[in-house]
């Protein structure tokens, strides 16, 4: 990530893994937050929309950016 994000902005990002957390908040730009969330619970996604609205007023944009990693166990059939 860089920083040009504009001035008085500030990107919230969620990442599962406590140790990729840490290192993205040591190495990341100064205007971006990383919280450690599983966002597969209902519960932690209400909290954390709660969270930015107290902390930061608003969320202007979201963007979910998941997806998985290997092969899929999918079979397609042309039958």
């Amino acid at each position: 990530m860089d920083d040009n994000h504009g001035p008085g902005r500030t990107i919230v990002a969620l990442e599962r893994g406590r140790k990729a957390t840490q290192r993205l908040r040591d190495e990341g730009p100064e205007n971006v937050e990383f919280l450690q969330q599983d966002v597969t619970q209902k519960v932690t996604i209400d909290a954390v929309r709660d969270w930015i609205q107290q902390k930061h007023g608003a969320l202007d944009i979201l963007v979910n950016n998941a997806g998985t990693v290997g092969v899929s166990t999918l079979y397609l059939d042309n039958q």
